[in-house]
């Protein structure tokens, strides 16, 4: 790895530091939010979604980062545990907001349930192994993307995953088996929840 003075290296950190699960929630709850028809308010539910999917998870990271219990990208992989459970507890409640018990959204149940999932599953891998969070964070929501608005979204996003995995790999935040399994569990989970939910949505 390049110095920490050297361009190629503020390029890899700037990338990573903002190519990280929050944003890429952020861009959901915009464009689904505002983009797709909602039952209620856009703004509502935007709002609800802001704080469900990034303000709680960036409130736990902050205030981690304050305690000295964790740094920036959750390095430790120990420490990344109680991040995840406490981040699940905010997807949980997510997916049972928007569900059709109190605040019905077809689309961002589907987001819910695929959070849930797949945050757990990154959760027990981590008991194990240091599995990339930045890459599930960034190939999921393309994989969103691409079911709910057209397969021609990936000519944008997908280079933005690639320029994600490859500042991990820079930085030797991850190897390369951690990125392409964060990578692949994200996507098989996003499309297999939308394969089969999303569509009964238009009908």
């Amino acid at each position: 790895m390049a110095s920490e003075s050297g361009v190629k290296y503020k390029i890899a950190r700037r990338i990573s530091d903002i190519g990280n699960a929050m944003t890429y929630s952020l861009l959901l709850a915009i464009f689904l939010a505002f983009c797709i028809p909602q039952t209620f308010s856009p703004w509502l539910v935007f709002l609800v979604a802001f704080l469900v999917m990034v303000f709680g998870p960036a409130a736990v990271l902050v205030a981690g980062m304050k305690l000295g219990k964790i740094d920036f990208d959750v390095s430790n992989q120990n420490s990344r545990n109680l991040f995840y459970l406490i981040i699940e507890g905010f997807y949980v409640a997510g997916t049972i907001i928007f569900s059709s018990l109190v605040m019905p959204s077809w689309v961002f149940f589907n987001i819910g349930i695929v959070s849930v999932s797949l945050n757990g599953l990154l959760l027990l891998i981590n008991f194990k192994w240091k599995i990339s969070a930045h890459a599930a964070g960034a190939a999921g929501p393309t994989t969103g993307f691409a079911f709910i608005f057209g397969w021609w979204t990936l000519i944008i996003t997908v280079p933005c995953v690639i320029a994600i995995i490859w500042s991990r790999f820079y930085l030797k935040k991850h190897t390369i088996g951690q990125l392409i399994a964060g990578t692949a569990f994200a996507v098989i989970i996003y499309s297999v929840v939308f394969a089969i939910l999303y569509p009964l949505s238009l009908f």
